[in-house]
């Protein structure tokens, strides 16, 4: 509330420099108070930085056009590794002004991209875009042959010579497709700038729902991964309403833990609450056991960061259950050995002890692991 009172102070014409100072310094004392409370430690920090900033020359009347290029993420420059800003050009491509022009339309992870390119549509897969130039085709699939034998820099001039072709002959589905393949060797290699930038270009060029949901995606971890909070929040936003006009629940349940998870690590429990359980409706909806095992461990590991202990190991036993009917003895194992660590925690050293041997039987139903010899030595087994 302090800060909404500063923000709408600034946009006025004539902003009133102590009311914004004393807005932000109440603020600065709240923030203050809750991490003094969290590390059971004084804090001054937030005040303190506050108290330095009225020291600057401050002009306390903000222009939203405006953006400080100081305050824009930077990310290494990979010729020369000095860090460098994410293009605001390229950022505002990437935030939301596709995305408000266009209609939402549908998605599906990375990970559940189609990689079939030789094949005909079939009733299993009846929307995969086969591209009828030959060259084009050929080019695609040399690239992921490439790829498949780690050999990127041959992969990615694959890649780059389908872009040309199809951006040549006007086939705009193959352009976004290629486009999105270099993307994500680019991002493989971190070259964030260039990841994002082709992403981009996949989404814009291609009439593929599920690949520009893709794209989406693709682009929502990029911001998530370097911590820039509102453009990852807008694309994930982007993946889950493409999902939800396919009917896309794993794509739709994965985005939203994502987003439970960037709430998580800024302590924020009730969106973390409201995120988690979305995703825990829409994975109930799947009927696949597996994936309610994911989202259910995922929101156990948001909650036991949050200290939400009690509600942490319900989601963990959860999980443990439906890794069970999958008959996925390593998953299971992990989500008793994860509410083992609750229990000691909270001074149940008998509990604890039953939880960790409940995994190491369960484990070692799977084939021999690092895993199991690791739970075998915190039992003390030799």
């Amino acid at each position: 509330q302090y800060l909404s009172i500063a923000e709408t102070e600034s946009l006025k014409s004539d902003p009133n420099k102590k009311r914004i100072q004393s807005n932000l310094k109440n603020a600065s004392n709240i923030l203050d108070e809750f991490i003094s409370k969290t590390l059971n430690k004084k804090s001054k920090v937030v005040e303190n930085w506050i108290d330095a900033l009225f020291l600057q020359q401050v002009d306390y009347k903000s222009d939203p056009n405006t953006i400080n290029p100081d305050f824009l993420v930077k990310l290494p420059d990979k010729e020369t590794g000095a860090m460098k800003p994410i293009s605001q050009d390229l950022s505002a491509k990437a935030t939301g002004t596709e995305e408000q022009q266009q209609t939402e339309e549908s998605v599906e992870t990375p990970e559940a991209q189609t990689e079939e390119i030789t094949k005909q549509p079939t009733q299993q897969n009846p929307n995969v875009y086969i591209p009828q130039n030959q060259d084009i085709k050929n080019a695609l699939l040399q690239g992921k042959k490439l790829l498949a034998n780690n050999d990127s820099t041959n992969a990615l001039k694959a890649f780059q010579s389908a872009l040309e072709l199809s951006q040549m002959l006007g086939d705009n589905n193959a352009e976004g497709m290629a486009s999105f393949e270099i993307g994500k060797i680019y991002d493989k290699e971190d070259n964030l700038n260039e990841a994002l930038k082709y992403y981009n270009l996949a989404h814009r060029a291609s009439s593929d729902n599920n690949l520009k949901a893709q794209a989406y995606y693709a682009m929502a971890q990029i911001y998530d991964d370097v911590v820039y909070f509102e453009p990852a929040i807008s694309h994930y936003f982007a993946a889950i309403s493409y999902a939800g006009e396919t009917d896309n629940f794993n794509a739709q349940t994965k985005a939203l833990s994502n987003i439970g998870d960037m709430y998580a690590e800024r302590y924020d429990i009730e969106n973390t609450y409201k995120y988690f359980d979305t995703a825990k409706s829409i994975a109930v909806e799947t009927n696949n056991d597996k994936t309610k095992g994911y989202i259910w461990s995922r929101s156990a590991d948001a909650l036991s960061r949050l200290n939400e202990n009690v509600n942490a190991l319900k989601d963990y036993k959860a999980s443990a259950q439906y890794y069970e009917n999958t008959e996925s003895p390593i998953k299971t194992a992990r989500n008793y050995e994860k509410a083992a660590a609750i229990m000691m925690q909270l001074g149940n050293t008998t509990k604890a002890q039953n939880l960790i041997e409940k995994a190491q039987k369960i484990a070692a139903l799977a084939p021999a692991s690092d895993y199991q010899k690791e739970i075998e030595q915190r039992l003390g087994v030799n």
